[in-house]
């Protein structure tokens, strides 16, 4: 009989009463400690309530009816150290249907001490909830678009908030209600850009190519001049810095700014003063987003940048951050790392782009150098990684979504919201970015280069650094 219940991994649970103990100890024990079970005794009947009782809690203590790594007895009697119960069912392994077993969530242990035992529950997760801490994010899947495009990842931390639930809520229903994939429209060429300069002007009142504003002249073939030398001997020509170039631009205005001492600033805030005068939001947008080499999506929602494109050429570092706080209003955020034996960047902006408005933007740059006698680092170069970016502006409790951009493979990924009006004159604390960047090996060094008051806006999914900013 031993051997058959060894066999079936039966615990056999053996009552002797009377008072014939030689029998019992001989027949009786071996039964129930060869099988792993127990052995009682009872002198007379009025014992045999409590033994069976102990036997029932014995068989609940080792039965585990769903085989989730929790005993029956402790999922009928889960207590939590505030007193609420946590109901999970003995026969389901998971509860909540998260794809993560109860057992996974809660954790029972024992500490022995002799005979008698302490035991307790690891609460890593809430068996009876998906999402454990309410931040929308599931505890043991990602969420997938399609079956296939992953749109928010699992919680890596499932105790603690990333980001919040009304903005993961937002972010998956925008890209359920988008449904397409957009891809890069046709940029406009210079003589359609200039049409539709002029177009503007003309319906000023008293615009005959006079002076229109600080000395600054304005006629159709001052535009031509603008955009061709933008199109042809702008920034592709490796010699010239931004900065130059910039100030080429105002030469070509005929401006009186040239290198006064504020500079770009001066030039830059005249020249936006003097384009708000008499050109439309439209056409602000479309002269900014060319001179950037941008292009709208295929929806029309947003401006992009390209991969090939001329700032490619001039790599990055803190001092175009102070330069183009002159025409932008934003937030920024560099993540500096080192792999093997390389460094590397990984910049984030966010906020009011002037005429081009709500915008954000990753780049990923690598190759730390010092430019001439600056002591400022000089990322040379770039490197390409996949990436997506979501934007959007939070209104209260809401979140509105102003573009999902999934281009695939990038160095520079960017999203623009133009003249969306909607989407206007931002406050850069206002926009929230959703975003994912996979990066390979290195992405072990990266997220351990992220500074701990910054670590709360990236999740780590394997290779795949989510951004929540």
């Amino acid at each position: 009989m031993i051997k058959r219940a060894q066999q079936k991994n039966i615990k056999l649970y053996t009552v002797g009463l009377g008072s014939s103990t030689w029998y019992f100890n001989h027949y009786l024990k071996p039964l129930a400690e060869e099988t792993g079970g127990e052995f009682y005794m009872a002198a007379k009947a009025a014992g045999l309530k409590d033994i069976y009782d102990s036997i029932g809690k014995s068989i609940d203590l080792s039965v585990d009816s769903d085989g989730d790594g929790i005993p029956d007895y402790y999922e009928d009697n889960l207590v939590a150290f505030n007193g609420k119960r946590i109901l999970t069912d003995k026969n389901n392994a998971d509860t909540d249907g998260d794809g993560l077993s109860d057992g996974e969530e809660v954790e029972i242990k024992v500490k022995e001490y002799g005979k008698q035992a302490v035991v307790f529950g690891k609460y890593n997760s809430n068996p009876t909830s998906g999402d454990s801490d309410g931040d929308g994010l599931n505890d043991g899947t990602a969420q997938y678009i399609g079956g296939f495009t992953e749109v928010a990842p699992k919680d890596p931390d499932k105790l603690h908030k990333n980001g919040t639930k009304a903005l993961w809520d937002a972010h998956v229903r925008s890209q359920i209600e988008d449904g397409t994939v957009s891809t890069y429209a046709k940029k406009p060429s210079a003589k359609s850009l200039t049409e539709e300069i002029i177009t503007d002007l003309k319906h000023k009142q008293g615009f005959r190519y006079q002076v229109v504003k600080n000395g600054v002249r304005i006629n159709k073939k001052h535009i031509a001049k603008i955009l061709k030398a933008i199109s042809e001997n702008g920034p592709v020509n490796k010699n010239k810095s931004l900065a130059k170039f910039l100030i080429n631009v105002g030469v070509y205005l005929d401006s009186p700014i040239k290198k006064s001492s504020k500079g770009i600033k001066e030039l830059i805030k005249a020249s936006m003063s003097v384009a708000r005068s008499y050109l439309s939001d439209n056409t602000m947008a479309d002269v900014g987003a060319y001179i950037l080499n941008f292009v709208k999506d295929t929806e029309g929602k947003a401006f992009h940048s390209q991969v090939d494109t001329w700032q490619k050429d001039f790599g990055y570092n803190s001092m175009y951050d102070t330069v183009f706080g002159a025409a932008t209003s934003m937030a920024r955020l560099p993540i500096l790392f080192q792999y093997k034996n390389t460094d590397y960047a990984l910049w984030l902006w966010k906020g009011n782009y002037l005429n081009l408005n709500s915008g954000g933007e990753i780049g990923l740059y690598k190759d730390r150098k010092k430019t001439g006698n600056s002591k400022i680092p000089h990322y040379a170069s770039i490197e390409t990684a996949k990436m997506s970016l979501s934007l959007y502006k939070e209104s209260g409790s809401t979140f509105q979504n102003i573009y999902n951009w999934d281009p695939g493979v990038q160095w520079w990924i960017t999203g623009f919201s133009g003249a969306r009006k909607e989407f206007k004159n931002p406050i850069a604390s206002s926009l929230k970015m959703i975003a994912h960047v996979y990066l390979d090996d290195m992405c072990k060094d990266c997220y351990k280069a992220i500074g701990k008051s910054y670590k709360k806006n990236f999740i780590k999914d394997g290779n795949t650094l989510w951004i929540v900013w």
